[in-house]
């Protein structure tokens, strides 16, 4: 009797072992799949491991604080803007004007992720001309989908043609974004999508524009040789109240669901640094 109830607690102390085995290994591979989700969809913290001759940020979370329910940099003069698409719908410029906005980068184009067809914005022209009329400073970004430096030309190629040589105070950003490894541009490689850049933006500039590349901190550090393209602005786009990020950006996108008035649901809202 005694053999057969020592076998039994042996036998539960097994098992509950084996539980708590499985539990550890459900709670770890949890953690490496959140992990590879911000890291490849959302774009993950600043890597302080990173190394670069890059000029570095010059600012620390510390230096953010949320005023009037938007967020500024306390250690540096910043403007306040956003950026809208055809998502947005009509909006009433003059009251995102008076809510402290003064500029704006708005979507003229997109290529598509399935087989790669570029097509104007529906808004893109109304957005144009109501914002200038309320008297933000313009820019505009094409989202880029290009597998090669080729696809890159046509995109700037696009853009110039869509402009029609018209007045920008901002620049033209070229806004390329990794989808899925489903998608046409699932398996490129750092060293191409670093000449597609190169190619839209040099195209852009010499066409007598300013140019500047959007990034998240996973396609940056992952997908684009950031030396190499350090002659141009960069935006990022880092969905927090504190920016991290490890190198100095002119424009940090903070939030992809900020309320502005005059703008119907969610808006992508801007912080441009003014460096001294």
């Amino acid at each position: 009797m005694e053999d057969r109830q020592a076998r039994r607690q042996a036998q539960k102390k097994r098992q509950q072992r084996r539980a708590a085995g499985c539990f550890s290994l459900i709670v770890l591979v949890v953690v490496l799949l959140g992990g590879y989700v911000i890291l490849r969809v959302l774009g993950g913290p600043g890597s302080p491991n990173w190394t670069s001759a890059l000029t570095a940020n010059p600012y620390t979370p510390a230096d953010f604080a949320t005023v009037n329910g938007y967020v500024t940099c306390t250690a540096g003069p910043t403007r306040l803007g956003l950026d809208v698409s055809e998502y947005q719908e009509e909006i009433d410029w003059e009251q995102v004007r008076a809510a402290g906005f003064d500029f704006v980068f708005i979507r003229i184009g997109y290529r598509g992720y399935s087989v790669g067809e570029i097509f104007a914005d529906e808004r893109a022209r109304d957005n144009l001309a109501g914002a200038k009329a309320a008297g933000f400073d313009v820019g505009v970004y094409f989202y880029a989908q290009a597998v090669s430096p080729e696809e890159a030309l046509e995109e700037a190629r696009w853009c110039l043609d869509f402009l029609e040589a018209e007045a920008l105070q901002l620049p033209i950003v070229y806004d390329w974004e990794w989808v899925s490894h489903d998608a046409r541009t699932g398996s490129i490689d750092r060293a191409t999508l670093t000449e597609c850049v190169k190619t839209f933006c040099d195209t852009i500039d010499s066409a007598g524009y300013q140019s500047m590349v959007y990034f998240n901190s996973h396609v940056s550090r992952d997908l684009m040789d950031l030396e190499q393209l350090a002659g141009y602005p960069f935006w990022l786009a880092q969905y927090r109240e504190q920016l991290d990020y490890p190198y100095q950006v002119d424009v940090w996108q903070y939030t992809e669901t900020g309320s502005v008035p005059g703008i119907k649901g969610n808006v992508d809202i801007d912080l441009m640094f003014l460096y001294e």
